[in-house]
C-alpha cells in the first residue's frame, strides 16, 4: 500500500488524503486488507463501500481497487495520530478519474464534524455548456473559478453535505460558492433551496492542483 501519495492539507483534525495511480485491480491482498478493516471497524456506517461490486468492468474493477487502496493508508494515516473513541467518529470519501483514485478520511473525535467530500477530475474534463448552466449562480462570476473548478468544489461539497441531508431533496445543482481565496485556494459554498433566501447549510472547501488533475475536498463541520 505504500505507493500511495499523501496530499498535505491543513485541517484541525486527524486526517489522510492519498492519491495513486490507477493500476492494479483487485487481488487477494487487498481483499484480506479490506476483510481486516471491516472487522476493525464493524460498526462503522461506511463499511458497505469496502464491498466488491457486482460488475465485470474490469476498468471499474481498478478504480475500485485503488481508490480502497487509498483508502486503507488514509484511515490508517489519521488514526495512528490519534485514538479512535467511537467508530461513528471516522468519517471517509472516495473519488476516482480513469487515471487516478483518491481517499480522504478524517477521524473527529471532538465532534465538530457532519461530512466530508473529496472529488476528483482530469483538468481536461470539458464541462457542457447546458450542464454549466444548471449549477452556476451568476453570484460566482467574479471569484475566478473556471467551470470543471466551479463543478470539482459542488461534487466535493455534496458529498461532506449528504450525510446530513438523506432525509431531504440534495443536489449538487444546490450549491452556491460564497467565498474563495485564490492566493489559498480555500472558500465556502452554502447549500440553497428553492424559495429560502438565507443559506441552510455551509462548507469549507480546499482546492488543490495536481499536475494534470483536480482535487477538492470539502469540511461540513457542526
Amino acid at each position: 500500500m505504500t505507493d500511495c501519495t499523501e496530499i498535505k492539507i491543513k485541517i484541525e483534525m486527524a486526517h489522510g488524503l492519498f492519491i495513486k495511480k490507477n493500476e492494479k485491480g483487485v487481488d487477494e491482498t487487498l481483499l484480506q486488507s479490506l476483510n481486516d478493516l471491516k472487522r476493525r471497524f464493524e460498526k462503522a456506517p461506511w463499511l458497505k463501500v469496502l464491498d466488491l461490486p457486482k460488475t465485470e468492468n474490469q476498468e471499474r474493477l481498478i478504480e475500485f481497487a485503488e481508490s480502497r487502496r487509498c483508502l486503507l493508508v488514509s484511515i490508517e494515516k489519521c488514526t495512528s495520530l490519534d485514538s479512535v473513541n467511537s467508530e461513528n467518529d471516522i468519517y471517509i470519501s472516495l473519488s476516482h478519474t480513469t487515471t487516478h483514485s483518491v481517499a480522504f478520511a478524517v477521524l473527529d473525535n471532538q465532534q465538530m464534524v457532519k461530512g466530508i467530500g473529496v472529488d476528483l477530475e482530469l483538468k481536461s474534463r470539458e464541462i457542457k455548456p447546458e450542464v454549466y448552466d444548471k449549477f452556476t449562480f451568476r453570484s460566482e462570476e467574479g471569484l475566478g473559478l473556471n467551470p470543471l473548478e466551479r463543478w470539482t468544489i459542488k461534487e466535493a461539497s455534496f458529498k461532506a453535505g449528504s450525510n446530513e441531508t438523506k432525509s431531504e431533496k440534495n443536489t449538487l445543482f444546490q450549491y452556491e460558492i460564497k467565498e474563495f481565496d485564490t492566493n489559498r485556494r480555500e472558500g465556502k459554498t452554502a447549500r440553497m433551496q428553492s424559495g429560502i433566501q438565507t443559506p441552510t447549510h455551509f462548507t469549507s472547501f480546499q482546492l488543490h492542483s495536481l499536475g494534470n488533475l483536480l482535487v477538492t475536498i470539502a469540511i461540513d463541520q457542526r
